[in-house]
């Protein structure tokens, strides 16, 4: 809109104080029109010092209003806009609707309940002037005048905020995969890493406000935050998070990553199982750092027994999630582990996992096994409802997969009822979270470096900015139907599909030949998909490319994804990728340990 010349502030209210800043224009322009009608009908004036009411105006301005609005088309017409106007803007929040899609900061402040009764009333007598003062304009005003009074305050309370549109150059979306020239965020979560203008100028500034030469003035900084960045202290990042997720912020912590949140959280149940046999059960399809959490970090510290399901075959041919949830379930049965550490999405297939037949299936065998849930694939490409939650002795998941934030942060739910009630654990010390005021008397006194806190910073801006103003049922709805859509794409390609249809906005395909050809062309494109394998019953090992698609996309792009890659099957030879390649000791392999 910088044609328009208008370079406004951008407003920085609630949306209370959009409907207050749009009550009071109407109110000032058709207040003038009101006392202007009355003057006309009701007053009779002499001279400056002689002024008369004509008798009983009121009930002639009753019947004028009543006669313009119920006996003439137009007024009958005027006054059903005026109540879908008044409707659509203080009731139904089409502005809302429209502003908070597009302006990230847009309501971005909570407005008090004194502000919000004001803004009604004065909605109500804008409401009642409009219906006063519409029947003058139209009677005794040529009709330009009249529609640039009825329309021009509305136009001026919402060019403000249309003043805001970003250039075209400088809207922060990935760009367009038509152009097959494509940002390194844009498919493989795993890559989702690099920063956005946006986010470096945030960080740039939270830098410059954590100088290591005051460290009150950084403990200053991490506990209120600043007016000049997003940031507004730890406590306001754990509200986000409570937001987003929906579950107490005094059951969330930070940790590195995911792997770190599940180690912690293993960790604390062997610990407070202390000399107890424990059997820790997950299976043949769990990301290589969560086996490694079990077998080569806490193995060697901690005496339990573990077990490994046997279940990639299963998800690589496509079986039914039943049938998925029965082999784990008979698989709780017959080793009666104490905690099971599995993916809610597995991340070489992207099959979504019910969590909810598979735990409540478990209690009704009257087990008291401790789910301990990988949520890495699955938050933000999947709608993961607090009942998921809830049924999950812990839940943790990267920062960096789903919100594009940069190094990663692990996120990690902790069920304290649950441990507690369901499993008898003996309630953990309160977790001390530095620089927070959620717990004051367990403030540590941590080196309040920029570098231990900037994913932290990066995780509160792209939380403010981008997940709770896009909304996870919007943006999750909207990965699904282009994940569907790719599929039924590559279907009708005739590529073997894999994964949950209509669920996941993950999708696998495999049995391509010649895919280390494609995936090097995807590469050479900058598409950021993955190479990912599984050891199929008969021995052999299959690959597959994993695309798991994003939000900032549309059906456009989608299209164009499978339109290349069927023009890569088809112009790929021999020459470009050899036969061998594709085979388990060829280059296939080595991308995929390259990926992995």
């Amino acid at each position: 809109m910088s044609w328009l010349g208008l370079r406004l502030t951008p407003p920085d209210e609630s949306y209370d104080g959009f409907k207050f800043r749009m009550a009071r224009i109407l109110c000032l322009v058709f207040g003038i029109f009101g006392v202007l009608f009355f003057v006309k009908h009701a007053v009779v004036i002499h001279s400056f010092y002689d002024i008369e009411l004509l008798p009983e105006p009121f009930r002639i301005i009753r019947n004028y209003v009543l006669g313009y609005y119920l006996k003439t088309a137009w007024g009958a017409l005027e006054v059903l806009l005026i109540l879908a106007g008044f409707a659509a803007i203080f009731w139904l929040n089409f502005p809302k609707q429209y502003f908070a899609g597009r302006y990230r900061d847009y309501g971005k402040e909570r407005a008090s309940s004194e502000a919000k009764s004001l803004s009604l009333l004065l909605a109500l007598l804008a409401f009642s002037l409009v219906l006063f003062s519409v029947p003058f304009l139209t009677l005794h005003f040529p009709i330009w005048v009249s529609f640039l009074v009825k329309y021009g305050p509305i136009a001026a309370g919402v060019l403000r905020y249309l003043s805001i549109l970003p250039d075209a150059k400088s809207v922060d979306r990935i760009p367009e995969i038509a152009k097959l020239d494509w940002d390194v965020r844009c498919f493989d979560a795993s890559y989702r890493s690099t920063l956005s203008p946006a986010l470096v100028n945030e960080l740039k500034a939270c830098a410059s406000l954590m100088s290591p030469t005051s460290p009150e003035a950084a403990r200053r900084f991490l506990t209120q935050g600043s007016a000049n960045v997003t940031w507004s202290g730890v406590d306001a990042l754990f509200h986000n998070l409570e937001a987003w997720l929906r579950v107490s912020a005094e059951s969330v912590t930070l940790h590195d990553d995911a792997s770190h949140g599940i180690e912690f959280a293993i960790g604390e149940i062997l610990d407070a199982r202390g000399a107890s046999s424990t059997v820790v059960l997950t299976t043949d399809a769990e990301h290589k750092s969560l086996r490694c959490v079990v077998e080569d970090h806490l193995k060697p510290i901690y005496q339990f027994k573990s077990e490994t399901v046997p279940i990639q075959s299963l998800l690589w041919n496509n079986a039914p999630t039943r049938e998925i949830v029965a082999n784990l379930l008979q698989a709780c049965v017959d080793h009666k582990p104490d905690v099971f550490v599995l993916s809610h999405v597995f991340p070489d297939s992207g099959v979504i996992l019910d969590l909810k037949e598979l735990i409540d299936g478990a209690r009704k065998e009257g087990l008291r096994t401790l789910f301990v849930v990988d949520g890495s694939q699955a938050m933000g490409n999947i709608p993961v409802s607090d009942d998921i939650l809830l049924r999950s002795a812990y839940y943790a998941f990267n920062g960096h997969n789903w919100l594009l934030g940069t190094p990663s942060v692990g996120v990690l739910v902790r069920n304290g009822w649950l441990l507690r009630v369901t499993a008898q654990m003996p309630e953990a010390a309160a977790l001390k979270r530095p620089f927070s005021s959620f717990r004051p008397g367990d403030t540590q006194d941590l080196p309040a470096t920029y570098e231990s806190f900037f994913p932290w910073f990066a995780l509160n801006y792209l939380l403010k900015h981008e997940w709770l103003e896009v909304g996870a049922e919007a943006a999750t709805k909207q990965t699904k139907q282009l994940a569907e859509l790719f599929r039924t794409e590559m279907q009708k390609r005739d590529f073997r599909v894999i994964g949950n249809a209509g669920e996941s906005s993950m999708v696998v395909i495999t049995d391509v030949p010649q895919i280390d050809a494609l995936y090097r062309a995807l590469e050479n494109k900058r598409v950021r998909c993955r190479m990912v394998s599984s050891d199929l019953d008969s021995g052999r090992r299959s690959f597959g490319i994993r695309f798991c698609f994003h939000h900032y996309h549309d059906d456009e792009d989608v299209r164009d994804l499978a339109e290349f890659i069927g023009k890569s099957m088809v112009y790929s030879d021999a020459d470009e990728a050899p036969p061998e390649a594709c085979g388990p000791q060829g280059a296939g392999e080595r991308y995929f340990e390259k990926s992995a």
